[in-house]
Formats: C-alpha cells, sequence, structure tokens
C-alpha cells in the first residue's frame, strides 16, 4: 500500500531567521570599508528586518556617500551602542573575515530574503485555500498575485547565450553613440600605438600593471598617461603613497610648461626645454616672467578632471576612497603609486609576501571591475632585470606571481640611449585582448616628466 506523504504544519516550518547574517554584513562593511560598493550592489535597506539593523546600514550608507568613515565607534556615535553590545553577545558567530568574503556575505543575505519573501509568499496562497466562498478564478488570481510580488534577484547568476548576445548588441550600440558624440568608450593611454592594440585603450574593470627598476620612470609616464585621460574628459584620480600631492603638482605643472629648443634642433628628435622649471618652483621664482610662465602651466591644468589623494596607505582606505570618488563622478580611472607601499591593516602579519601581494592584487582587479574603471597600478621589478641586456619580461615581476595573473595588461618600462637624456621603451608584455611583446620608443623632455611618442620596437 502506498504510503501518504506527510504534509507538514506551519509549525514545523519557522519563518527564516536572516538576523545572524544581516549583523555579519553589516560587520563586514565597518570592519572594511571599501567592501561597501560590492555589497550595495546586492543589498540594500530591505534586506534588514530590525529597525536597529536597518538604522546602522543607512548611517553606514549615508557615511559612505558623504565620503566618511563608517566603522564601529562613528556608528556608535550616530545610532548608540545596542548594536555594538549584540555583536559583542554574539562573539564567535560574526567574523571579521574582510574584503574576500563580504561579498559572499551579502550574497547569502539576500538569498536568505528571497527565502523569506518565498515564505510569505506561500502563506498568502494557504490563506487563498481556507477562505470560504471564494472562486476558482479569484484563488488562481491571488496566487498568481502573490507569485509577482517575489521580486527576481539582483544577482545575477548564469545567462543564457541569447541574452549575453542582445546585451552585447545594445553595449555596441552605446559604444557608437558615445564614439560619434565624442565621448569615446575607453579612456586613452596617451601612447596611440598602445591603444591601438587596445582597442581603443583602457577598458573599464581592467587592471593594468605599469613596472620598472627604480628611478627608470614610471611615476613620470604615469602622469603622461593621467593628462592625457584627463584630456580626454575622463575624471582620472592618482592615489600616490610615495609623493606628497606637491611634489606632483611640481611635476605637472613642468610637464606643460615647455618649449621645443629650436636653435639647436630640427626633427622629431628635437627636445623639449622646460620653461618653469623644478629647481624654480622649489626655490621660488625671482622674476614677474617666472610668474607668467607659472600661471600659463597652470593654466593648462586647471580644465583638467583630476584629483591627486597623498594620504590613504593602507588599501582598505584606497579602495573606499576610490568608491567614493566614483561614485561622486570623480573617478573614471585610477592610478596607484605604488604596489610595494600599499599597507594592509587587516592582513595577517605571518602571512608571505607573495600572498599579501596577491591579496592586494585580487582586491584592486575586483574593485575595477565592481567600479566599472580602469585601475593602473605602478609595481618594481626585481634586481635582476637590472643585469640584464635584454629588455624586461614577465618573470621579472618582483614578489610574486598573482601579479601576472591578476593584471590584464602588463606594461614594463626601459631606459636605453637618447640624444641628451635616456629614451625611455614602452613594452607590452601582456594584453589579454590582442597583441604584445613590442615596445614604444618614448623621448622624455629635459627635465624627464613628459614624453613624445616616437616609433615601435620590437625585441631584440
Amino acid at each position: 500500500m502506498k504510503k501518504q506523504p506527510i504534509i507538514p504544519s506551519l509549525a514545523d516550518i519557522p519563518v527564516p531567521d536572516s538576523s545572524i547574517i544581516e549583523w555579519q554584513v553589516l560587520a563586514d562593511i565597518m570592519s572594511e570599508n571599501g567592501t561597501m560598493a560590492a555589497v550595495s550592489d546586492i543589498v540594500d535597506e530591505s534586506h534588514f528586518t530590525s529597525d536597529l539593523r536597518k538604522t546602522v546600514w543607512n548611517e553606514c550608507v549615508r557615511r559612505f556617500n558623504e565620503g566618511q568613515p563608517f566603522d564601529m565607534p562613528n556608528v556608535a556615535v550616530t545610532v548608540g551602542t545596542e548594536f555594538v553590545q549584540y555583536i559583542f553577545r554574539t562573539d564567535g558567530m560574526i567574523d571579521d573575515l574582510g574584503f574576500r568574503y563580504a561579498e559572499e556575505h551579502a550574497r547569502a543575505l539576500h538569498t536568505a530574503i528571497v527565502r523569506r519573501r518565498c515564505y510569505h509568499a506561500a502563506l498568502s496562497i494557504l490563506h487563498l485555500s481556507q477562505e470560504q466562498g471564494t472562486t476558482d478564478a479569484s484563488i488562481y488570481a491571488g496566487a498568481a498575485e502573490a507569485v509577482a510580488q517575489l521580486e527576481p534577484s539582483t544577482v545575477r547568476g548564469e545567462i543564457t547565450i541569447v541574452d549575453a548576445i542582445n546585451e552585447l548588441a545594445d553595449e555596441i550600440q552605446k559604444r557608437a553613440d558615445d564614439a560619434s558624440s565624442g565621448r569615446p568608450n575607453r579612456i586613452t593611454t596617451g601612447i596611440r600605438s598602445i591603444d591601438d592594440v587596445l582597442y581603443g585603450g583602457m577598458a573599464p574593470g581592467q587592471l593594468i600593471i605599469l613596472a620598472a627598476r627604480p628611478s627608470v620612470g614610471k611615476t613620470a609616464l604615469a602622469l603622461h598617461m593621467l593628462k592625457a585621460s584627463a584630456a580626454q574628459g575622463r575624471s582620472a584620480a592618482m592615489f600616490s603613497i610615495e609623493m606628497t600631492y606637491d611634489e606632483l603638482t611640481m611635476r605637472l605643472i613642468a610637464s606643460v610648461s615647455e618649449e621645443y629648443d629650436d636653435e639647436n634642433y630640427t626633427g622629431l628628435d628635437k627636445p623639449r626645454r622646460s620653461i618653469v622649471t623644478p629647481y624654480k618652483i622649489a626655490n621660488g621664482f625671482d622674476s614677474p616672467d617666472d610668474w607668467k610662465r607659472f600661471e600659463q602651466a597652470a593654466a593648462q591644468l586647471d580644465k583638467l578632471p583630476i584629483v591627486i589623494n597623498d594620504n590613504a596607505r593602507d588599501l582598505r582606505d584606497i579602495v573606499s576612497r576610490m568608491t567614493v570618488l566614483n561614485k561622486q563622478g570623480r573617478c573614471d580611472v585610477a592610478y596607484i603609486d605604488y604596489l610595494g607601499l600599499i599597507k594592509q591593516a587587516a592582513a595577517d602579519p605571518k602571512a608571505p609576501l607573495y600572498q599579501q601581494i596577491a591579496d592586494i592584487t585580487g582586491t584592486l582587479k575586483a574593485t575595477a571591475k565592481s567600479l566599472r574603471i580602469p585601475i593602473v597600478l605602478l609595481c618594481q621589478l626585481n634586481r635582476e632585470a637590472a643585469k640584464m641586456s635584454k629588455e624586461p619580461q614577465l618573470y621579472n615581476l618582483r614578489d610574486s606571481g598573482a601579479i601576472e595573473q591578476d593584471a590584464d595588461i602588463v606594461l614594463m618600462l626601459n631606459n636605453t640611449e637618447g640624444p641628451r637624456l635616456p629614451d625611455l621603451e614602452v613594452w607590452v608584455r601582456k594584453n589579454r585582448q590582442g597583441e604584445k611583446d613590442f615596445g614604444v620608443l618614448m623621448r622624455p623632455s629635459d627635465n624627464y616628466m613628459d614624453f613624445k611618442e616616437m616609433f615601435i620596437i620590437q625585441n631584440n
């Protein structure tokens, strides 16, 4: 005889509880403010089931949008200490796991809320089945309405090839419209030959590595790229851990205050000389003409959408500030100078260096994808690169193979003999999109703070 299925009662199916995962998500964003961008793409106020947790979330969102820190002490000042006491009472149930797990917790919270919504929809249908005097049509209509109120997930999982093709077609049309209106989809590197092999420049979501030995010119080339992207109308942010904002400003002023030395040179190789020299900037101007030249150079820069941050040292701070600037429309591309100086307050001090580097590059790649911007990360080559008689290769990247793995594009710099100062070779060593292993010769100005593209070179 066939057994009848056991039908559970409501007492056997409690409402799905999401309180712990809600607290976990709040703990994630308060311990690592830079995770807010990824988390806020997945959850919102409606995902929190208590007034206290909604208040904490809204306070974090407010501070995030205003560029303020929202760690536990700062949030406690506004919303009170009840939530802090709760987290202490649940010690061991809520972890400080940082960047790597914050998005996973947000997805888990989203799934928990979907379960609750399904529960309530099922409960509505159950009530319909118990109502007396209803018609078939009204029951089916009520059930359909309850199901229709289930919101589709905001977290994309799989996508069919048909939908993927349709989205690509829409994106192609958008790119064509942007190009016709004078706003290319990609961001220029300031080096035409490299832009060509990148299909027009740096793309959203890319991590670009700019690597060289010390004093070769990676910061100078990064500023060349920064100016070019800003001149294109894209908001460019420079995060400088090595130099102060006034040192960078001095370099930028010197790089645009130049003229050709026509008296002694002709043709493409004629060098440019500075009108406002770094020496004069460092020691003060001694004539009205110097001030006039300074103002002329400044006028070329003050129209460009460039911001400089020289106080963010920790990875969390860099990602947080980058995210805030991006939400404010002030960061279409970010430059970070440089990898070896980035700190991680939450890192395991016992972790090997290569793992710490891998965490940094992995986080920056994820940030580039989340914010839909290219990130240019400067880093150093190992000592072996200085001993080589040929151009630098990928194995010369210092400290971790994860740099090469996480990067979409790797540019490597090398000095070679020039007419007066060393020329700069820019080698494309990795390019997920196409051609690689070729170089572009860049001729520097007399202060080595700006460059002119000369010609393409090949490997020896």
